[in-house]
C-alpha cells in the first residue's frame, strides 16, 4: 500500500489512520504494516522568491556528480547527486494575476516582467533503498535542507580554484 502525504493536511492523514484503525476496520493489520514500513522516497521543494540560477555557485555536500543544462537550452537548470540523494535546482515563474483559464487556454503564455514573478526552486529527493529507512525512525533521517551549500559566484575568478570547478 502506498500513502501519498503530501496531498493531505497533517490532521486528515491522522483522521485516516485512525478511521482505517477501529474495529471492524483493518486495525491491527494497519498497525502491524505501519510498525513494519519503510520510507522508499522524500521529496522536499523549497521555492526561493526572487533568487535565480546565477545568483550563487550551489552544491551538496558529500556529492560528486552532477549536470549543469544551459540556461538557453530546452532544459534549464542543474541537477545534482546520485540515486540515494538527488537535488534539481532550476527557474520557475509565477503569474498570480492570471486566472486558471487564461493559463490554460493556451500552451504558450507570453507575459511582460511585471506580470509574474521569478523564483528558484531547490526539489530535494532522498531514496534511501529497501528497508533502510523505517517509518518508525523517520525522525532520525537526515536532514536534506543542511546539506545544500551556497558560494559567491566571484569564486568563479580565484585563480587558486580548481580549473574543472570554474567551469560550472
Amino acid at each position: 500500500m502506498e500513502l501519498s502525504p503530501q496531498h493531505y493536511l497533517a490532521e486528515q492523514m491522522s483522521d485516516l489512520v485512525i478511521w482505517l484503525g477501529r474495529k471492524g476496520r483493518i486495525g491491527k493489520y494497519l498497525y502491524q504494516g505501519l510498525r513494519n514500513s519503510w520510507v522508499t522516497t522524500i521529496h522536499y521543494a523549497l521555492d526561493v522568491m526572487g533568487m535565480k540560477l546565477h545568483d550563487f555557485l550551489i552544491g551538496l555536500a558529500k556529492v560528486h556528480d552532477g549536470d549543469f543544462n544551459d540556461p538557453y537550452g530546452k532544459q534549464e537548470g542543474m541537477r545534482l547527486g546520485t540515486t540515494t540523494v538527488v537535488a534539481s535546482i532550476y527557474e520557475k515563474v509565477n503569474a498570480p494575476e492570471l486566472s486558471l483559464e487564461e493559463r490554460r487556454a493556451t500552451a504558450q503564455l507570453t507575459l511582460d516582467e511585471s506580470q509574474h514573478e521569478c523564483f528558484l526552486r531547490l526539489e530535494l529527493r532522498l531514496s534511501p533503498g529497501k528497508q533502510k529507512l523505517m517509518l518508525s525512525n523517520l525522525s532520525q533521517m537526515e536532514n536534506l535542507v543542511s546539506r545544500l551549500a551556497f558560494y559567491d559566484r566571484k569564486l568563479i575568478r580565484d585563480r587558486k580554484l580548481d580549473p574543472d570547478f570554474a567551469k560550472l
